[in-house]
C-alpha cells in the first residue's frame, strides 16, 4: 500500500462550544483528486487550514508524507509540499501581481530578481493570464485574482525542488463567480491535477 501523502487521524476543532470537527479520519494518497462537500460552517475550510498547516487542531494527529507534524507551518523547518488557495485569493493588495506570485521566492530564496520575474511570468502564462505581473490586485477581476492566487500556489523554487508544493488546496475555488469565470476555474483545476498530479479541490 503507497504512502498516503496527507492523513488525519482523530482530529478534533472547536470554536468555543461550536464543534466543527470530531474525531476525522482523512486519507489521500498521490494522484488522487478529493472534494469535500457540505453546507457552510460545516468544517470545509477548517480541515484545509489543518491540512496547510495553518491551524491547530484541539486533538488528534496530522501527517504530512508519513511525518507526524506538530505545530503550525511556521514551526516546521522544512517544506510541508502543500500549497493553498484560499476562497477569497488572500492576495497582498499592496504588493503587484508578480510580487504575490513570486513571494515565496523574494521573500526565502537568493535567486536574482529577474529570474524569480520569469518563474513568475512563466507561472502567469499557465494561468492564461501573462502580461500582468506590474498590476495591482486592485485592478484584477474577481476571476482574475483567483488564477493569480492558483499562479502563487504553484510557484516552485527551482534551487530547491524540495520547496515545490505536491499538493493543491483550493477553498471554494469558484464561490462568488460567474458561469463563465467558473468553468475557466474548473478547467484550471483539472489541467494543474494532470500537471501536478496531485490535488485536494474543495
Amino acid at each position: 500500500m503507497a504512502e498516503p501523502l496527507i492523513e488525519l487521524k482523530g482530529v478534533s476543532k472547536s470554536f468555543g462550544n461550536n464543534v466543527v470537527l470530531d474525531q476525522v479520519d482523512l486519507t489521500i494518497y498521490r494522484g488522487e483528486a478529493l472534494a469535500i462537500i457540505g453546507p457552510s460552517g460545516t468544517g470545509k475550510s477548517t480541515i484545509l487550514r489543518i491540512m496547510a498547516g495553518l491551524l491547530e487542531p484541539d486533538a488528534g494527529e496530522v501527517y504530512i508524507q508519513g511525518q507526524r507534524r506538530e505545530g503550525l507551518v511556521e514551526d516546521v523547518k522544512e517544506s510541508l509540499g502543500i500549497g493553498m488557495v484560499f476562497q477569497n485569493a488572500a492576495l497582498f493588495d499592496s504588493l503587484t501581481v508578480d510580487e504575490n506570485v513570486g513571494f515565496l521566492l523574494y521573500q526565502h530564496s537568493r535567486l536574482p530578481r529577474k529570474r524569480i520575474q520569469e518563474l513568475v511570468e512563466q507561472k502567469l502564462d499557465m494561468v492564461g493570464l501573462p502580461g500582468i505581473g506590474d498590476r495591482f490586485p486592485a485592478e484584477l477581476s474577481g476571476g482574475m485574482r483567483k488564477r493569480v492566487s492558483f499562479a502563487r500556489a504553484i510557484m516552485e523554487n527551482p534551487d530547491n525542488p524540495a520547496d515545490s508544493p505536491e499538493v493543491i488546496l483550493y477553498d471554494e475555488p469558484t464561490a462568488g463567480l460567474d458561469p463563465i469565470a467558473s468553468t475557466v476555474i474548473e478547467d484550471l483545476i483539472r489541467a494543474l491535477q494532470n500537471l501536478k498530479g496531485d490535488a485536494a479541490p474543495m
